[in-house]
């Protein structure tokens, strides 16, 4: 039995006080409606409605189930109506982890730009280094740096996060730029501090194709990867940093490239969600937006930067 086509047959022709009227407004034929009803009945094992030639009407136990049902049934059908209203019109909540050195300054001009097309679309935005270790069931959609989870999770690689190394003008007038990673040695280098450490993590490099990792004696350290581009442009010293968030400095010459030749694109960057049938359509349209926007992101190349012709020419390595 179709317990929903019953009970939907049944207001329909207490509402209408006529089988041949509720099978009219319902699209089906008489008898098919008195089935629904009877089987219904058959269920419960009680009668609900009092049958004859000219009228129908409810009996005792019909009229006692006859009110909650109507109200349960009307519930059911808006909650069913804004599900669907949801995923035509793109509304709801999408829930995204990421680990902060992708997060601040991808995820939010990403979350801008979709929230321009789906007004509606709500985001609860989860930014933990441990997004990186473990996926949360709880998370729509999760950007990952580093290697696939290994887990039922589809994953799409977005790209490599490309890490260089660069300094403010200001400080490249004051000590010459490094030719190799040994010589940061005698520099002012700014670390980026895990979340399961107090020292700097050591650098990533890699030269001709070999990844080299560069230990480093930071003058200043940092748990948050945008306070280390603010720190650099203010001339604190050398910083490692992705790609991505220092083009436009690049381009404009407000902090300028530093071991050219040691640039590290070892790193993954990975859109991962949980396989669900069916997803949501507004997560499925926010999954499609991010990948194309952060694969462009992730490759695009930064413009070089001319130095002020009062800096040094050893010193113009961008």
């Amino acid at each position: 039995m179709d317990m929903f086509k019953s009970l939907k047959a049944f207001i329909a022709v207490g509402q209408l006080g006529s089988f041949t009227e509720a099978a009219r407004v319902s699209g089906l034929s008489t008898p098919a409606v008195s089935r629904a009803v009877s089987d219904l009945e058959g269920a419960l094992k009680v009668r609900l409605l009092n049958r004859s030639t000219r009228k129908v009407s409810f009996t005792e136990e019909g009229a006692l189930f006859f009110a909650p049902l109507l109200e349960g049934i009307q519930l059911i059908e808006t909650g069913m109506s804004d599900v669907c209203r949801s995923n035509a019109d793109l509304r709801g909540v999408i829930r995204i982890g990421a680990p902060p050195v992708i997060a601040g300054t991808m995820l939010s001009p990403l979350i801008a730009a979709f929230s321009e097309m789906h007004p509606e679309i709500e985001f609860d935005v989860s930014i933990d280094e441990r997004h990186n270790e473990t996926l949360d069931e709880q998370i729509d959609v999760a950007v990952r740096v580093g290697v696939e989870p290994d887990c039922s999770w589809i994953v799409r690689a977005l790209g490599t996060l490309k890490l260089v190394q660069c300094a403010a003008p200001a400080y490249l007038r004051r000590r010459a730029a490094p030719r190799t990673p040994d010589e940061l040695a005698r520099h002012r280098c700014i670390g980026l501090r895990g979340s399961r450490g107090s020292r700097a993590q050591a650098w990533e490099f890699a030269a001709g194709g070999v990844p080299l990792s560069c230990p480093i004696a930071a003058v200043a350290t940092f748990n948050e990867v945008g306070a280390i581009v603010h720190a650099a442009r203010a001339g604190v010293g050398i910083a490692q940093l992705p790609q991505y968030l220092v083009r436009g400095d690049l381009a404009t010459g407000r902090l300028v490239s530093v071991l050219p030749d040691y640039v590290s694109e070892r790193r993954k960057v990975l859109l991962c969600y949980p396989r669900r049938a069916p997803m949501p359509m507004r997560v499925r349209s926010f999954i499609d937006f991010a990948f194309a926007r952060l694969s462009d992101e992730l490759h695009g190349a930064p413009r070089p930067a001319m130095l002020p012709q009062h800096v040094p020419q050893e010193m113009a390595l961008a």
